[in-house]
């Protein structure tokens, strides 16, 4: 399977008609499973995916497999390795407007500089994280996996991508 197909907007979102909101999880299951019941797992979830950003949380907006390829680029730009494996959660226009989360382009911080043009901040309570899990647990999303070898494959197709060029210069 091409690395588009893995990537697209369905895959992440079943269903999912127009941009995506993905953020990184530092594990797959902080989401937690899609069977167990969503009363259970929500307060765990919103803890641990939103954990200490105060109530500005950092995200990418995307709207094609392309995107999120770059995005996924983007967020492992500086972990050690570009092709480490990458757990995400991705959320609707729909869902992120019935919690009543808003969202503002910002520059991201990333060493892609395509997926920084994608970079949004969002604004949002406690209470208003707490709807859109639950909205997208209703939903039965599941977290996402890059696995090492899809990230390879990524990395191979973004060659003029700046964060996938290995830097030749000496940094000392």
């Amino acid at each position: 399977m091409a690395p588009q197909d893995s990537c697209s907007l369905n895959t992440l979102a079943e269903g999912a008609q127009g941009p995506l909101y993905i953020r990184k999880l530092a594990r797959r299951n902080h989401w937690g499973d899609v069977n167990e019941e969503s009363g259970v797992r929500l307060p765990h979830a919103v803890q641990q995916i939103f954990a200490d950003d105060g109530d500005i949380y950092s995200l990418f907006r995307v709207s094609s497999p392309l995107d999120v390829m770059k995005a996924a680029v983007g967020f492992n730009s500086k972990r050690s390795k570009l092709t480490e494996q990458l757990d995400i959660i991705a959320f609707t226009q729909d869902e992120f407007d019935l919690a009543g989360i808003t969202v503002k382009p910002t520059p991201g911080d990333t060493n892609c500089e395509c997926a920084n043009n994608y970079h949004v901040d969002a604004t949002a309570s406690e209470i208003s994280l707490s709807t859109l899990c639950s909205i997208a647990m209703t939903r039965k999303r599941q977290a996402f996996r890059f696995r090492e070898r899809l990230m390879g494959e990524i990395v191979s197709q973004l060659t003029s991508c700046k964060a996938t060029v290995p830097s030749t210069s000496c940094l000392h």
